[in-house]
């Protein structure tokens, strides 16, 4: 598309300019995702990696799921385990992912990494991948004025609101979602399913607003940025992140929403359905989690603190 050959025309001609702007201004450089300054596809950074540590610099290589995640790895630990994880579903909505060319590519880009970053964050089993070193857990960083606590929701309730909105329905599990509302409904369970596919962030945050239980994805290890809005709006969050497979989660952080396997949603929902007091508690222990590990205050002091090891 246009829109791709001008970002990848910036990328040729200003990012090397930026480089060497930064270059004489910054001590550290903080990478999120797998892009750099430079078209790296062919060497995963490492020409641009290696000129900034010949330069003195620290590098500090942050990963968010797919740029890192190694597929045929993810199947391997999912058949050992015999669960279905976020890349059950690959050979459907992402065929490409399972070719030898992509997965030498994170092969790469996992050596290229711990060959010149001094730091590496990452979710060692949620993006599972090429990383032999031990990494920093993920951390995430929600702005602090989007953290709105509200009890009132809770008191008496007409109906219970329920939300659903995924990036990607297939990989995110909304065929399940789908088949345990349509149960409950036949059960005569009284509720307000909303899904909302293809809509925008502040939509999405509107609707949290008023929303007393989200379904979140069923396939990963991690809660994600939306399970982070979720418990930053007070909603109680049903999701499949589970701090006993990924260990780089908090202690504790299973209390914080209602672990639910793809297979359990439809009997963690009626749980809650039936036991209103039980929505609140997640809500509140979602909260307070979110408000320690999530809110960007927090989460900047943990940042700060990792990168003036380096001064």
């Amino acid at each position: 598309s246009n829109k791709k050959i001008s970002n990848r025309l910036k990328r040729v001609l200003v990012g090397p300019v930026l480089l060497g702007y930064l270059l004489n201004r910054s001590k550290n450089f903080l990478y999120i995702w797998s892009t750099g300054f430079l078209i790296s596809n062919l060497d995963q950074r490492e020409y641009e990696f290696k000129f900034i540590k010949n330069k003195n610099k620290k590098i500090v290589c942050y990963f968010v799921g797919n740029d890192i995640r190694s597929p045929r790895l993810m199947l391997k630990f999912a058949a050992k385990r015999q669960i279905e994880v976020i890349s059950s579903y690959d050979d459907i909505v992402a065929p490409e992912h399972l070719t030898k060319a992509y997965d030498l590519t994170k092969r790469r880009l996992a050596e290229v990494s711990e060959t010149y970053a001094d730091r590496i964050f990452n979710a060692s089993v949620d993006h599972l991948s090429y990383l032999k070193k031990k990494t920093l857990p993920s951390i995430y960083f929600y702005p602090d004025e989007n953290f709105l606590k509200n009890d009132s929701k809770f008191i008496n309730p007409s109906i219970i609101k329920i939300l659903h909105s995924p990036s990607s329905p297939i990989i995110k599990g909304t065929q399940l979602v789908r088949a345990a509302i349509a149960k409950l409904r036949s059960e005569g369970y009284n509720f307000k399913y909303t899904e909302l596919i293809g809509v925008t962030n502040e939509i999405v945050l509107h609707e949290l607003k008023s929303t007393h239980i989200v379904l979140n994805e069923f396939y990963a290890f991690v809660p994600g940025i939306f399970g982070v809005e979720t418990m930053a709006s007070h909603c109680a969050l049903m999701t499949s992140a589970d701090e006993f497979i990924e260990k780089d989660l908090p202690q504790g952080s299973n209390n914080a929403w209602f672990v639910t396997k793809n297979y359990q949603i439809y009997d963690n929902l009626k749980t809650l359905l039936t036991s209103q007091g039980l929505i609140k508690s997640y809500a509140d222990t979602g909260y307070t989690w979110a408000l320690e590990h999530a809110a960007f205050s927090n989460s900047g002091k943990k940042l700060y603190k990792i990168l003036s090891e380096f001064n």
